[in-house]
């Protein structure tokens, strides 16, 4: 037997390994979007392709030949170790009835499914890696083959294509898996499935054949909160395995044992070990359906918000191969919004699935959010973009004239007061990044500049007309700077109701500012 937590966590250090190779591939593919030479003529076009295609797949291809020779031995420990606790475990209910299984354990059947498991393990290996090369071919034409045309087409800029092609690849990645249905997974995903599955249907069977050895017909079934709506219905029951006993239903039937959706089938963290009529005692309680459903839901809520947060990890780790190969400034500055952007976004993404654990009391799992490949360089990178993403939020706010008060006020703290008579030409473009800086006049404020988190100015508040009263008919008024023009220092505008309340210490409606009519 094996339990629940064993079997949740059997695949980890292989997802790793998957997973590491395929942000792998993803950041290779990005630094070939980027170097791309798109100006290539018509007639020569589909050459240069091919030879970054040529390039693109040897280089794949001997990533993947590392992964294989790794995942192979990982695979082998995998299902060794996990069959043989899984038999132990069997075993030690044996002998605690008197049975001794000591010969049965070193049957050649049991030591032949395990091959056979590790095998099949290993084909699955074998066609994922043919897969992904295909998937990264199929993707690489793709996206080059797109960019070229728009480039060509004379409608998008060198720039705008290129980062078009990344932002794709970012968003979709490489589908790595597709199933007969037309589904398709990201190789970890498909990876945990089929190793949990695997593992756990040929443990399975090397528990049947030592109950056979052991003359054992009946099993109980594990059961756990939380499980699939279909399991729940069987979970935690005695079954017969051969269908004989007129007190308890046939395994395979009642469960569906041998079968995807059913016992020991995809994902399912059931097992079963010997039971004994009227010797054993049941080990597991009646589990609350409505309370199963409403902890299967909640699972279900969980996974979606990990697979999530992964997929943005893996987006960043896109956009950071791109900006690593590109010399272009203003592709870079694209690149780099992206990736500020998307820092924020996981950050949002982790606080939320943090907050929906702490009030449903589930458990953050950490090795479901870990994108091998989005290491502490590109972590810490996502961390500084976020960072700087904020602040922009925060420039963004007060050019628009909705910084909220609390903020607001805990700049006006901080604010630094200056006369004007020790000021050679006002107020400096460039101060101290977020700051508030007044200019006062006998004693009053006559300019209040706010900076922005470069340290150049964004807005000015002026609590006067200049003595021109037909280019500042409010009286009071702000300027906001734009550094696209010329002249950055932009024509007079009138308050918002919150820039009103923010500033009510120098701007009073009725007394220095008047609205126009």
């Amino acid at each position: 037997m094996l339990t629940p937590q064993t079997l949740q966590k059997l695949p980890d250090d292989l997802i790793d390994l998957v997973s590491e190779v395929q942000t792998d591939i993803i950041k290779s593919i990005a630094k070939k979007l980027v170097k791309a030479d798109y100006l290539t003529p018509s007639a020569e076009w589909q050459l240069y392709k091919a030879s970054q295609l040529k390039m693109s797949t040897k280089e794949i291809t001997a990533m993947l030949a590392e992964f294989t020779g790794k995942s192979k031995r990982q695979i082998s420990k995998l299902y060794t170790d996990a069959c043989k606790e899984a038999i132990n475990n069997d075993a030690k209910i044996y002998r605690t009835y008197g049975k001794d299984c000591s010969a049965a354990l070193r049957s050649v059947a049991l030591s032949n499914t395990l091959k056979a498991g590790v095998k099949n393990a290993n084909g699955m290996t074998k066609n994922l890696c043919k897969s992904m090369v295909e998937s990264s071919q199929a993707t690489v034409t793709h996206l080059m083959d797109k960019a070229w045309l728009k480039v060509q087409s004379g409608a998008f800029t060198y720039q705008d294509a290129i980062y078009d092609a990344v932002v794709e690849l970012a968003k979709q990645g490489i589908a790595t898996v597709t199933y007969p249905s037309g589904k398709t997974d990201w190789a970890d995903v498909a990876v945990r499935r089929a190793v949990m599955t695997g593992i756990s249907q040929t443990a399975g069977q090397m528990q049947l054949d030592l109950a056979a050895e052991m003359d054992c017909d009946l099993v109980e079934v594990t059961a756990h909160m939380g499980a699939r709506p279909s399991h729940a219905l069987w979970q935690g029951k005695v079954y017969s395995i051969s269908g004989k006993s007129k007190k308890y239903p046939k395994l395979s039937t009642a469960t569906g044992y041998g079968t995807g959706g059913g016992l020991k089938g995809w994902n399912c963290r059931h097992d079963f070990y010997p039971f004994f009529e009227g010797i054993s005692e049941r080990a597991n309680l009646p589990v609350d359906v409505t309370e199963n459903n409403r902890q299967y839901e909640l699972s279900q809520k969980q996974r979606a918000m990990e697979r999530s947060i992964r997929a943005t990890k893996r987006r960043l780790a896109a956009y950071d191969g791109a900006l690593a190969e590109t010399d272009d400034e203003v592709l870079k500055r694209k690149l780099q919004n992206q990736f500020e952007r998307h820092s924020a976004i996981l950050k949002t993404k982790e606080k939320r699935l943090s907050e929906f654990c702490d009030k449903n009391g589930l458990y953050p799992q950490n090795d479901r959010v870990r994108v091998a490949g989005f290491g502490k360089s590109v972590s810490q990178k996502a961390v500084h973009g976020n960072k700087i993403y904020q602040l922009k939020l925060l420039d963004k706010s007060i050019i628009d004239g909705t910084i909220d008060n609390k903020t607001y006020s805990e700049m006006l703290k901080n604010r630094t007061v200056v006369d004007n008579a020790d000021l050679e030409n006002g107020l400096p473009i460039k101060g101290k990044p977020n700051s508030i800086v007044d200019m006062t006049v006998s004693g009053n404020v006559s300019q209040r500049r706010i900076y922005g988190f470069d340290g150049k100015a964004l807005v000015d508040i002026d609590t006067h007309d200049h003595t021109l009263p037909s280019a500042h008919p409010t009286g009071a008024h702000k300027h906001i700077f734009d550094y696209n023009k010329k002249n950055p220092h932009g024509k007079p505008k009138s308050f918002t109701d919150q820039e009103l309340v923010n500033n009510n210490d120098i701007v009073k409606t009725g007394v220095n500012y008047f609205e126009k009519k």
